[in-house]
Order: C-alpha cells, then structure tokens, then sequence
C-alpha cells in the first residue's frame, strides 16, 4: 500500500546522504520515468527526453551524456494505486543514480526530481505538467484523498526548492503554475530558469488514411488533442458555427482525440451538420503519428481552443508544416505568436476560410518554427542550461 509511510521512508534517503556536489563535473545524466520515444507524436517529459538523446547524442565537448528511461519496479506494477507515478518514479531514481559520482542531472519529472532532491543531487528539473499536479489530477479526473493532495504537493515543492533550476516549455505554462491556486510554492521560492521550447525531431512518411483524401472542394480543419475540458475541444463547434457563414467553400472538421467528453463533443458536431449543409465532420479515436502526419499535409487550419495551454506538440507540427493556426488566447498559447502569427479564437474580425489568409498565415508560421522553435535552437537552449549547470 503507498502511503505517507512509503514517503517517511523515501525520505530516510536525504537523512542519510550527502551533499554530492562535484568540484569537476564530467557527465550529465538526463533521467526520467518515462518511456524512450524515437517515434514522435508525443509530447512532455518522454518526447523530449528522447529528443535530447537524438538531437545532442553523447558528447557535448568534454561532457559524457547519459540517458535513462523508464524500468518497472514494484510501485510502477500497481497502476491503481493512486500514487504510482509518484513513488515509483522515485525509487526509480534512487536506485539508478544513489552511487553516481561527478554528475550533474536534467529530469523531465516531479517524482524522478524528488528523489534527486532526496540524494541532494544537483538537477534541473523541467516541468512538462498542466499546471500543479493536483490541479492536472482533477483535470484528468484522477481520484485522490486529500492525504494524497499533501503528498503531491510536498514532494513538487520540496523538488521546485531543491533543484538548481526549474524550467518550463514554454512562458505562459509557467504563468500558469505560479498563478494556480494548486500551487505548492510560490515564484520566489523556486530559482526558474530560462524558458525551454520543445521542437519536432521525428520525421515519419505520411501514412494514408482510407476514408480521407485531399479534397480541394473543401476548407479542411485539424483538431488533435485529449477530449477533456483542459484542451477545450467542446469549445470548437461553437467557434466554427459562427465562422461558417464566411466560407463559400464547404468546411469539414477533422477530430482526432479520446476522453470522456467524446459523445458530447460528436453530438455537437452532428448537430452542426444537420445545420450547415457545407459542414461535414470526420472523427477518429485513435491514429498513428504518421497518420496524423497525412492529415496535417492535408488541413488548410489547426484548431486548438484550450482552456489550459502549456506547450502544445501538435501546434508545431501545424505551424511547420505551413498551415493556419487558431488558438485560444490562454497561457502558453501566447509563446507561438511570435510574429502575429497566430489567430486567436477572440478575433471575431477575420474570415478564417479566404484563401490568401490562409496562405499569408500558413508561410509566416514556417518561418516562425525555423527562426524559434526548430531543432538547432533547441540544442543551443539545452546547451546554454547543461553550461549553467556545469559551472
């Protein structure tokens, strides 16, 4: 059973350790509990994980890289104990680093950046959560105690005050976290470091998908993302409703997601459908990345009207295929706009279905991912932390 005597115990650790810190640091261990990603198409602390790997491989000048990624173990085994992540990220950790030497650590993770702390390790931590995890857990509709509640947030602020940097995906996501009401900690007590976009690194070939081609009779709009309140697809039938009448085109709606506001979310679309005779909506549960690799080739638009936005994956994939992006005006949706860019769902002016918009748009979101968002900066943003943290 995990519990707070799991934690008492996990903390003998940090009694018991001490202060790691090297006068010579050779090697940076990037660890997470997560697993390895090499074929894209997700996002937070596994994506970029494997993306450091990739893109920086093991050497960087006189510094070995190293890379550890998920492993079972016997918390992990019991997914419906509430609080496996957690704890089983953090004998993970322990076990896996308790006997290093002259490292410096990155982590993608809470849990694997508590028992960092634990062992009084010198790490970054990068926070890849939909703001605090107690707001993420009731977001996702997770059931938890408010014993729980206490565990989680103990061990995110003790891993925010012990790590030599926390850092973010991107601004607004951390706006967000030190503006929730969830928070463990408040901006002061936590040395944040610079923001860390994340980038597309895996180029598969597009994979068809059979009842879907491209179809220049229509204006096609994407939408890929979770179907819980948090990514706000329930909010796009309503903004494509009001746009509609602007199209002399028809308008089809392409959804690729899975959650529990799927029915409702189809039933608003249906029901768009019966309304608008030029509107025909498409939807899949589940596709494969280069799948969904196909249909950004196809779309004209990328829909994402989040109520909560840290740093999405897929809106890079639009933005560096060319396409249209239409975004809620919230948190970490405002780190794309880099160059008025984007369209904000609160333009209630602009015709989203004129061709020359489409294009205008879709050419200055290419140039916007290579000049911020592609691999190279990438790798020079996690060289300037790896230099930080070697000092």
């Amino acid at each position: 059973m995990i519990n707070l005597k799991t934690l008492i115990l996990f903390f003998r650790y940090y009694m018991l350790s001490a202060f790691t810190f090297s006068r010579k640091i050779t090697t940076i261990h990037t660890i997470t509990f997560r697993v390895f990603s090499p074929e894209g198409g997700r996002g937070g602390g596994s994506a970029v994980q494997t993306c450091q790997q990739i893109l920086m491989q093991d050497r960087l000048k006189d510094l070995n890289l190293k890379y550890t990624y998920f492993e079972e173990n016997e918390f992990s085994k019991n997914w419906q104990s509430r609080l496996a992540d957690l704890f089983g990220a953090i004998q993970f950790v322990i076990l896996k680093t308790k006997d290093e030497k002259n490292c410096a650590y990155i982590t993608h993770d809470y849990g694997t950046a508590f028992g960092l702390g634990l062992l009084r390790k010198k790490y970054v931590y990068i926070s890849h959560l939909q703001g605090p995890r107690v707001e993420e857990k009731y977001n996702y509709g997770e059931i938890f105690t408010k014993t729980d509640e206490w565990i989680v947030k103990f061990c995110e602020r003790f891993a925010f005050k012990k790590a030599f940097y926390v850092c973010f995906p991107s601004k607004g996501a951390q706006e967000y976290y030190f503006q929730s009401k969830y928070r463990s900690i408040n901006k002061g007590q936590a040395r944040v470091g610079p923001v860390l976009y994340n980038t597309i690194f895996a180029n598969p070939e597009p994979e068809s998908i059979s009842n879907i081609t491209k179809d220049d009779e229509f204006v096609t709009i994407l939408s890929v993302g979770s179907l819980l309140p948090a990514k706000g697809l329930d909010l796009a039938p309503g903004y494509l409703e009001k746009k509609i009448s602007n199209s002399e085109k028809k308008v089809r709606w392409i959804l690729v997601g899975s959650g529990h506001l799927k029915d409702k979310i189809i039933e608003q679309a249906r029901e768009l459908e019966k309304k608008h005779e030029k509107f025909n909506f498409i939807f899949h549960e589940n596709l494969t990345y280069p799948q969904i690799r196909f249909l950004n080739s196809i779309c004209d638009i990328y829909l994402m009207p989040h109520r909560v936005s840290i740093f999405d994956l897929a809106t890079l994939e639009a933005m560096k295929e060319g396409k249209m992006v239409i975004l809620s005006p919230r948190g970490g949706n405002f780190d794309f706009n880099k160059d008025g860019n984007i369209i904000f769902t609160d333009n209630e002016s602009i015709n989203i279905f004129n061709e020359k918009t489409i294009k205008k748009f879709g050419d200055k979101n290419r140039e916007v991912y290579q000049n911020y968002f592609s691999t190279t900066k990438f790798k020079e943003n996690y060289c300037r932390i790896i230099s930080d943290l070697t000092k």
